[in-house]
C-alpha cells in the first residue's frame, strides 16, 4: 500500500471517528486549558489528585500527615536535630523564654520536654568530644555573640566557647569539614572590628575534642555581602567541602581549593528585586553533579535551579512560579523513590493564603514535577527542614506551623507520604474539546470504585471557549448529556471529581468517552433499509453491532483501529432478511471503525470500546 494511501486511510478514518471524544491517559499532566481536536494524555488543571502514580489512571493523591511536637504562643523558631541517643531525630525549639529540645520517643508520634542553659540563633547537633553522646553547637546570641558547643553530660550541659568577639553569628552547619574524623562547624557572622559592613563566612576547625579551635576564614572584609544563609557539601566532587551562599540579587559559590584557607569565588547573577534567602546544594536531575535550588524571595517568586553547564557557565531552569513570595525551596527524598524531590513554603502580602507544597520528581532527572499541595488556606509554615521522623528511609518535613485563626504556634512534622488519600473533594478538569456544531449525546467512563469511593462528573459547553459558564450538577451514572449542554455548542469541557469517606482507599478512574452527532444527521441508517447500528457506544469490553438486512444479501463487515489496521473481519457472507445481532470480541479499549458492505451499499459506524 502506497504511503499516499495511508495518509487518505488515515485521515478518513480520523474524520469518521469525529463523534466520539475518549481520553485513557492524563500522563501528559496539567496545563493544557485547550481548544484541542482530540483528548490526548494531557488535561487543564487537577486538584489533590495523582495522574503519574499509574500511568492511564486518575486516582487521589496521598495525603500529607501531620504530627504535632509542641504547641505555645512564643514559639520561635523550630529545627530538627540528634541529641538523643537513639535513631529518631528530635526536635530544637526556640521560644521567647528561652531555647528546649523535644525528645521524639515514639516514632514521631510523642515527644518529651527538655531544657536548654543558653538561648541560641542557630543550632546543629554531633559527637564534638567523641565520647558516644550527642553535644549541641550554637549560635550564641549575647553580648557579645559568639560560636559555643554545649556538652552533654549526665544530668544537664556544659557550655564551651568556640569562637568571641563576633556580632550577629548565625546559619550554622555542624559536620566533619576537614574530613579528619571530627565534628568542626561552618557559620557566618560580623566582625567586631567593622560591625556594619564586615561580614564574614568561616569554619572553625575543631583541634582536638573540642578543647581548642582553629577559625579559617572563607569569605570576609570591608566590601563582603551579608550572606543570607549557606549551605555546606561537596560541589566539585574533589573529596572536600565547598559552601554556597545568597544575597540580593547574586549567589556566591566558594570553592574549596584543596588548602585550609583557599579559596575560588564565582558569582553568579540574577535579576530579582528581592534576595535569595536559603540556597541549597541537591542532585536534582541524577547524573551525580549537583545543582544550586533557591527561591526569588521577592513579590512575584519563583523557585530556581541554576546548573553549570560549562565552567562559569550557569543555566536557570523555573521549577515553580508563584504571583506571591516564595520562601524556602528544601530539596530531600520526600517520597523513597531514591530521587530528589523539592518541598516549598511560601506566602503572600496582605489577605493572601500562605502555603506549604512539595514537588515530586517523576523521572529522577527534573524533567517533569508533580505538585502535591498540603496547606493551601490562610495559614503558615516556616523553618522548614528534611528529617525522617519515623525512620522509615523516607524524609519528612519539620516546620513552624501557625493559623490566622488560632494566636498560638506548633512545632510539627509533615509525612507527605503516609499511604493514606485525601477524603475532601478531589478534581480534574479536561482540556476543552473543539467539535463544531452537533448534538451532544453521553458521557461514560470505567472505573474501580472499591466501597466508600465516588466518582462523578460534570460537564459544560459553550460556543465561546474563553466563556465556557457553568458546571453542570452532578452526574452519577453513564447516561444523556442532553439536559446539562445545548444543542450546537462547538466546545465541550469535563470535570472528574473524585472523593472517599475511607483514608486508605481511591477511587481510579480509568477512561471517560463523550459523544454527539453531527447536526442534522441521524447515526447508523440508510434510506435503502440497510442498517448498522451499535447495541451500546461506549462498549464495555466487546463490541455488539445490530444489522438489519432488508433482503437475503452478501454482507461483510469488517472492523478497524484507528491506525486503518483491520483488526476483525466480524462477518463475510450470505444473510437472510432479517434483523441481526453480532458480537466482536477481545478488543482493547480505543476507538474503531466498523464498515458493512452488502451489494453496492457501505455503511460504517464510529465506536468506542472501554475498559472493564
Amino acid at each position: 500500500m502506497s504511503s499516499k494511501l495511508i495518509i487518505i486511510l488515515l485521515l478518513m478514518v480520523s474524520m469518521l471517528f469525529a463523534d466520539v471524544g475518549v481520553q485513557t491517559d492524563w500522563s501528559g499532566g496539567p496545563g493544557q486549558p485547550g481548544p484541542v481536536t482530540e483528548w490526548t494524555d494531557s488535561f487543564a488543571s487537577a486538584y489533590l489528585v495523582n495522574w503519574s502514580g499509574t500511568p492511564g489512571s486518575v486516582m487521589l493523591d496521598e495525603n500529607a500527615e501531620s504530627h504535632e511536637v509542641c504547641y505555645d504562643s512564643d514559639l520561635g523558631w523550630t529545627k530538627p536535630c540528634f541529641i538523643s541517643d537513639d535513631d529518631y531525630p528530635d526536635v530544637f525549639v526556640h521560644m521567647s523564654d528561652g531555647c528546649y529540645w523535644y525528645r521524639n520517643i515514639n516514632g514521631g508520634t510523642q515527644f518529651v520536654k527538655g531544657s536548654i542553659p543558653v538561648e541560641m540563633d542557630d543550632i546543629g547537633t554531633g559527637d564534638i568530644n567523641n565520647d558516644g553522646l550527642n553535644d549541641i553547637a550554637g549560635a550564641y546570641s549575647g553580648m557579645p555573640d559568639k560560636f559555643i558547643w554545649l556538652e552533654r553530660i549526665s544530668g544537664g550541659w556544659v557550655e564551651h566557647d568556640i569562637s568571641e568577639g563576633l556580632y550577629s553569628t548565625r546559619n550554622l552547619q555542624v559536620l566533619d569539614f576537614d574530613g579528619d574524623g571530627d565534628i568542626d562547624i561552618a557559620g557566618t557572622y560580623r566582625d567586631g572590628s567593622f560591625p556594619d559592613t564586615y561580614y564574614g563566612i568561616a569554619w572553625w576547625e575543631n583541634l582536638g575534642d573540642g578543647a581548642d579551635w582553629e577559625q579559617h576564614v572563607i569569605s570576609g572584609g570591608p566590601s563582603t555581602p551579608s550572606i543570607a544563609s549557606i549551605d555546606v557539601s561537596d560541589y566539585d566532587d574533589d573529596g572536600d567541602c565547598d559552601v554556597v551562599g545568597g544575597i540580593a540579587d547574586e549567589i556566591y559559590l566558594y570553592i574549596n581549593m584543596g588548602s585550609a584557607d583557599g579559596w575560588e569565588l564565582q558569582v553568579i547573577e540574577y535579576p530579582t528585586d528581592e534576595y535569595f534567602e536559603r540556597v541549597t546544594f541537591a542532585n536534582l536531575d541524577g547524573t551525580g553533579s549537583q545543582e544550586l535550588v533557591t527561591c526569588d524571595f521577592s513579590s512575584s517568586g519563583d523557585v530556581l535551579v541554576f546548573k553549570e553547564t560549562s565552567p562559569g557557565s550557569w543555566n536557570c531552569s523555573v521549577l515553580a512560579s508563584y504571583p506571591f513570595e516564595v520562601l524556602h525551596a528544601v530539596p530531600s527524598d520526600y517520597d523513597g523513590d531514591g530521587d530528589t524531590d523539592v518541598a516549598v513554603s511560601s506566602n503572600a502580602e496582605g489577605s493572601s493564603p500562605y502555603y506549604l507544597m512539595w514537588y515530586e520528581n517523576l523521572h529522577g532527572d527534573a524533567s517533569e514535577w508533580l505538585l502535591h499541595p498540603v496547606i493551601s488556606y490562610e495559614e503558615q509554615c516556616a523553618n522548614p527542614w528534611p528529617a525522617d521522623f519515623n525512620n522509615d528511609g523516607t524524609d519528612d518535613l519539620s516546620v513552624r506551623y501557625s493559623s490566622s485563626s488560632v494566636p498560638a504556634r506548633t512545632a510539627m512534622w509533615w509525612d507527605f507520604s503516609p499511604g493514606i488519600y485525601h477524603e475532601s473533594v478531589c478534581f480534574l478538569e479536561s482540556s476543552i474539546l473543539y467539535v463544531n456544531d452537533v448534538h451532544w449525546n453521553t458521557i461514560d467512563w470505567s472505573a474501580t470504585l472499591p466501597p466508600e469511593t465516588y466518582i462523578r462528573f460534570q460537564v459544560r459547553s459553550s460556543d465561546d471557549f474563553t466563556s465556557m459558564g457553568d458546571w453542570s450538577p452532578f452526574i452519577t451514572s453513564p447516561g444523556s448529556i442532553a439536559p446539562y449542554v445545548s444543542d450546537g455548542d462547538s466546545y465541550i469541557q469535563y470535570k472528574a471529581v473524585l472523593h472517599t469517606t475511607d483514608s486508605m482507599a481511591t477511587p481510579i478512574l480509568n477512561n471517560v468517552a463523550v459523544s454527539w452527532d453531527p447536526t442534522g444527521i441521524e447515526e447508523g441508517s440508510e434510506p435503502s433499509g440497510l442498517t448498522l447500528a451499535p447495541a451500546r457506544n461506549p462498549s464495555v469490553g466487546s463490541l455488539e453491532l445490530l444489522l438489519g438486512i432488508p433482503s437475503c444479501m452478501h454482507v461483510r463487515l469488517d472492523v478497524y483501529d484507528t491506525a486503518g489496521r483491520l483488526v476483525s473481519t466480524a462477518l463475510d457472507g450470505e444473510l437472510q432478511q432479517e434483523d441481526h445481532s453480532i458480537i466482536v470480541d477481545d478488543l482493547s479499549p480505543g476507538l474503531y471503525l466498523a464498515r458493512m458492505t452488502a451489494g453496492e451499499q457501505t455503511i460504517t459506524e464510529r465506536l468506542t470500546v472501554i475498559g472493564r
